[in-house]
C-alpha cells in the first residue's frame, strides 16, 4: 500500500512481539561449520579467543557464555536472520515484483536480548516500542538517544514512541484507566526531539483501533491534533539539524557494542559518559564498533572510550579497536583519550606505574573506585 512509511524504498512492518521475538533458531552444528570456515583450524580460534578447545565440536552456540564465544554466537545468530531477510526479499522481487520489506521489532529501547545495539539496526529496521502506556517520557532516555543515533549510522530509522490515553485496560480491568495528560504528551514530543529522533510512533488514542490516529473528542476537542501539528511541524522544519545532530563535532564517544556482545555487566559506564556530555551541551558524535576506523577517529580531538571493564572488539573490517584507539592517541600529542581500565590496557598504552600506584600495589587495601592521574 502507498500508505506504508518506507525506508530505502521498502515498506516497514511493525512487529508487536516484544518478549523473545525474533526467535533464535540457529544451531550449534551450523555455528561450528561457520567457525571452521572463519578460522580454519581450532588452534587459530583458541589463539584469537584465548581458549583451549580441543575440536570445533566442543564449541557450542552459547549466548549465556562470556567473551568471544558469546559474541561470535550472537554474530552468527544475526547472520542467519540477515540471510532469511535477504531470501524473503529476493522472493518478493522475483515472484511478486515487490521491493520486499523491513521489520521494526517492538523491543522497547534496550539492546534486544542484551545482544548489542548495532546489529538490530543493521539487519532489520531500527526498533520501536509499543509497550503500552507504562513509562514516562524520560524512561530509558539514554537508550532511546543511542537507538536514534545508531539508526542513522546504518541508514535506517528508529521509531521513538509517545503515549497518551490508554483506554483498553478500563475494559479488561474495570475501574482502571490512564487518562490524558497534556504535560506528558508535550514531554514525549520534546524528548523525541532531544533524542534527534527522525520518526515517532503513536500509541493509539482509543486502543481498540490499534492504529496511530489521534482523533478529536468531546472532552478535549482538537487539542491533541493541534499538538501533533505543532510538534510535527517543528520536526519537519528542523529536520536537517536533527539529521546532522553531530555535524562538526570534535568529541566522540565509542559506543562499544563489544561490551554487550561479550557479556559485560556495566552498561552504566557507557551510558553515564553519554549523559554527562549531553547535560553539559557538548557537541559529540557516537561511534558504533563497525564505524570505528582510523579515518573516522582522525576527525576528532577528544575520544571517550568506555570499556565497561571488558575491553573492546573489532570494527566491520575486523580491525582491533583497542589498537586503533591506541594508534589514534599516539599520532598527535594534542589529542585526548579518556579510557577506563580493562584487561591489557597497561600493555596497550605503555603506561608507567606511578609511585602512588606502586605503594598501593605493595600494600593492597579494600577495593575502591578511584580516578588515578597517570600524567602525560
Amino acid at each position: 500500500s502507498p500508505a506504508f512509511p518506507r525506508v530505502n524504498d521498502k515498506p516497514i512492518a511493525l512487529i508487536y512481539g516484544r518478549n523473545g521475538a525474533p526467535k533464535v533458531t540457529a544451531s550449534s552444528e551450523g555455528f561450528q561449520d561457520h567457525l571452521k570456515r572463519k578460522y580454519g583450524d581450532i588452534a587459530a580460534l583458541n589463539d584469537r579467543w584465548g581458549t583451549d578447545f580441543g575440536v570445533f565440536g566442543d564449541v557450542t552456540l552459547d549466548t549465556a557464555a562470556r567473551g568471544h564465544q558469546r559474541a561470535e554466537s550472537i554474530k552468527y545468530i544475526y547472520q542467519q536472520w540477515e540471510a532469511e531477510m535477504q531470501r524473503a526479499n529476493a522472493a518478493a522481487r522475483t515472484r511478486l515484483n515487490l521491493p520486499g520489506c523491513v521489520f521494526s521489532w517492538d523491543i522497547a529501547y534496550q539492546p534486544y536480548m542484551g545482544f548489542g545495539y548495532s546489529d538490530q539496526a543493521r539487519v532489520f529496521c531500527g526498533p520501536h516500542s509499543y509497550g503500552g502506556i507504562f513509562g514516562v517520557p524520560h524512561d530509558q532516555d539514554v537508550e532511546r538517544f543511542i537507538q536514534a543515533a545508531v539508526a542513522k549510522r546504518y541508514d535506517t530509522v528508529f521509531f521513538d514512541t509517545f503515549k497518551n490515553f490508554y483506554h483498553d485496560w478500563e475494559i479488561r480491568i474495570p475501574g482502571t484507566c490512564y487518562p490524558p495528560d497534556f504535560n506528558a504528551f508535550d514531554r514525549f514530543w520534546v524528548q523525541a526531539l532531544a533524542h534527534y529522533s527522525e520518526a515517532l510512533l503513536h500509541l493509539s488514542w482509543n486502543e481498540w483501533w490499534e492504529g496511530s490516529n489521534l482523533e478529536p473528542c468531546v472532552e478535549y476537542g482538537k487539542v491533541y491534533c493541534e499538538k501533533n501539528l505543532l510538534y510535527s511541524t517543528i520536526m519537519k522544519e528542523c529536520f536537517d539539524s536533527i539529521r546532522e545532530w553531530n555535524k562538526g563535532a570534535k568529541v566522540a564517544v565509542l559506543l562499544n557494542d563489544w561490551h554487550w556482545l561479550a557479556g559485560g555487566r556495566h552498561p552504566e559506564d557507557i551510558y553515564t559518559c553519554i549523559q554527562a556530555l549531553r547535560r553539559n551541551n557538548v557537541r559529540f558524535d557516537l561511534i558504533p564498533d563497525d564505524f570505528a576506523t582510523a579515518d573516522e577517529l582522525a576527525k576528532f580531538d577528544v575520544l571517550v572510550a568506555p570499556s565497561g571493564g571488558v575491553g573492546f572488539g573489532c570494527n566491520a573490517a575486523d580491525e582491533s579497536i583497542s589498537e586503533l584507539i591506541s594508534q589514534w592517541a599516539a599520532a598527535d600529542a594534542n589529542r585526548r583519550l579518556l579510557v577506563d581500565d580493562f584487561p591489557g590496557a597497561d600493555g596497550l598504552f605503555d603506561l608507567e606505574t606511578s609511585p602512588a600506584q606502586a605503594a598501593v600495589a605493595a600494600q593492597p587495601g579494600p577495593d575502591m573506585n578511584a580516578y588515578v592521574d597517570i600524567g602525560v
